[in-house]
């Protein structure tokens, strides 16, 4: 889903028939794996910041 919309540019619509997916669907599905990636970023930090790999 992230490779679709942010990476190829497709529209929702587009996405969501490609996955056989709703609109909504793809959205709240989009929106769960950007915080999770965020959520990862973070914890990398903080680990490299605690192992002293800065």
């Amino acid at each position: 889903m992230i490779v679709l919309r942010l990476l190829q540019g497709r529209i929702k619509a587009e996405t969501a028939e490609i996955l056989s997916q709703s609109a909504d669907a793809v959205r709240e599905i989009l929106h769960r794996g950007l915080t999770r990636m965020k959520l990862m970023e973070e914890l990398r930090g903080l680990l490299t910041k605690w192992k002293g790999w800065e």
